[in-house]
């Protein structure tokens, strides 16, 4: 497996290091011999410490967009370094260029991000895991060792480390050997992935959980009343004042370890490879209902109705209004509060109505049911999902037969590859707009053997592409067909189709692989 970065041929050289998976094993082996998970940092800082140079070696930051260093796009910059701060794994740089993006690929106010770093704030604080280390002027390989080691370190924390291994605050956890029970399958799970040895919607569904996971732990990490109540041991006898833990932080931590909890169960599944295709099986086959619902409530499919509140007068208003479009009147209704709580619910065959309103959404679980999504009761401008920071890189994944959306804008606040990612079966938007708020690359992605029709749906704002269309797949422009004889200007107006296969400067996802 080899260094993944990509460089121009006007960048300077950076050392290109190769790794097998018998040396990673040896390699992992060596730094954490008979280490418990609980330890696995302390003894990685100890091994970045021996074997790093502090000063003196130039490299190319490949900037992370949002992640605190006042940029909010991608970066190729290089950088000299002056410093390493061992225990947190930062090295301090001064940025002496710009290699990519060109000025002219900038909006002003990127413009004016990169001024600011370039000439006000110029030393920073990097990752070394976004640094690549330049081999351009070290003659006798002074700094191949320090190449060696930052990639080596950055290999560990994109494809073997996982947030629940820093969270786990269990007494196993600190007996547990990390590399007795964890890193040959993740390992493994890594080079099948590089290898394509795993189903390609498989290897999609690792990638969002693991992004979904880094995402719960970051807002976990931010909740300052989850790391004291972690912490407490407070009998009931005991009459100590606790009335300065935040309640509601508190349900909402305690809300994101549940799921984290329920990503790892699965995680755990899908990396051993003997019960991988079990998982898959389990996941596609699981049953629809939550706790102990009536078996004859249970079977029939439901009308989910999602509002921002809900009081007597407004509700006959409602109902009123879906007895005209209902015509079922025994089928049962469900209310909620939140999109991905209905999605959590539905089976195939039933119905989401949104009433008007902005539905922020930190992380939505993927479709895999049959099923539509119609707002009601308001235009699509008026009905809007939004996606909130740090969701990944989707939105919101389609990977069941038929999906149906009408009348509802889905928008986006960060920068994301894609709204919207259709793995197989028939998606249909209606009636709708999607808005990427120029920050998403796409608003679609259609994978091969999938299809999406679209009609009477703006597609607005995206930064790349309006979709992409794999090899395979299928894309109707309804509007298209019934305008054939105007002229779409596609830079102002949205539509940018791409039906051959992708376009090389916008790619699918970043690997989950680095190296």
């Amino acid at each position: 497996m080899e260094t993944s970065f990509v460089a121009s041929e006007e960048y300077p050289s950076i050392y290109r290091i190769r790794f097998m998976p018998s040396e990673l094993t040896n390699l992992y082996n060596d730094i954490l011999p008979n280490v418990a998970i609980n330890q696995v940092n302390d003894h990685l800082i100890r091994y970045v410490t021996s074997c790093i140079e502090p000063i003196g070696w130039h490299a190319i930051w490949r900037t992370v967009p949002n992640d605190g260093n006042g940029l909010s796009t991608q970066y190729d910059l290089e950088v000299e370094i002056i410093d390493v701060l061992h225990h947190q794994l930062v090295a301090i740089g001064v940025v002496l260029r710009q290699l990519h993006p060109k000025d002219s690929e900038l909006t002003a106010e990127q413009m004016s991000e990169k001024e600011k770093l370039l000439n006000e704030t110029k030393v920073v604080n990097i990752p070394l895991t976004q640094l690549y280390v330049i081999s351009d002027g070290d003659e006798d390989n002074q700094f191949h060792r320090t190449a060696l080691v930052i990639e080596q370190i950055r290999f560990f924390y994109t494809n073997l480390w996982r947030p629940w291994d820093e969270l786990d605050n269990s007494e196993s956890a600190g007996h547990e050997v990390f590399v007795e029970t964890r890193l040959k399958p993740r390992l493994e799970l890594s080079f099948d992935m590089k290898d394509k040895i795993i189903p390609q919607s498989t290897v999609n569904r690792i990638k969002n959980l693991l992004s979904e996971s880094w995402a719960i732990k970051r807002k976990i990490d931010s909740i300052d009343s989850y790391k004291s109540f972690d912490s407490m041991d407070i009998s009931i006898e005991d009459n100590s004042e606790i009335d300065y833990i935040n309640e509601t932080d508190l349900v909402q931590a305690m809300r994101l370890k549940l799921r984290l909890e329920d990503i790892e169960r699965e995680m755990r599944l899908l990396e051993d490879k003997h019960l991988r295709i079990i998982a898959a099986s389990l996941r596609s086959n699981t049953g629809d209902t939550n706790g102990f619902e009536d078996e004859s409530i249970s079977k029939q499919n439901k009308i989910h109705l999602i509002g921002k509140t809900f009081t007597v007068e407004p509700l006959k208003d409602i109902l009123n209004s879906l007895s005209q479009v209902i015509t079922d009147p025994t089928v049962p209704l469900m209310f909620y509060n939140s999109l991905s709580q209905a999605l959590a619910s539905v089976r195939s065959g039933d119905k989401i109505f949104l009433m008007p309103g902005l539905y922020s959404c930190p992380i939505l679980p993927w479709i895999e049911r049959d099923i539509e999504i119609n707002g009601f009761g308001g235009t699509a401008d008026e009905i809007i999902i939004e996606a909130k920071d740090s969701v990944g890189d989707i939105f919101l994944n389609c990977n069941s037969n038929k999906v149906v959306f009408t009348g509802l804008t889905m928008r986006s606040t960060s920068e994301l590859q894609c709204l919207l990612m259709i793995h197989k079966g028939f998606v249909s938007f209606n009636n709708c707009v999607l808005d990427g708020a120029h920050q998403t690359r796409n608003a679609l992605i259609v994978l091969s053997k999938a299809k999406v029709e679209i009609e009477n749906t703006r597609i607005i704002n995206e930064s790349g592409n309006g979709i992409i269309s794999r090899k395979g797949s299928v894309v109707i422009n309804r509007d298209l067909e019934q305008n054939l004889n105007q002229k779409q200007d596609h830079k102002s107006h949205e539509m940018h189709i791409n039906l051959n296969g992708g376009s090389p400067s916008a790619p699918l996802l970043d690997d989950i692989i680095d190296t």
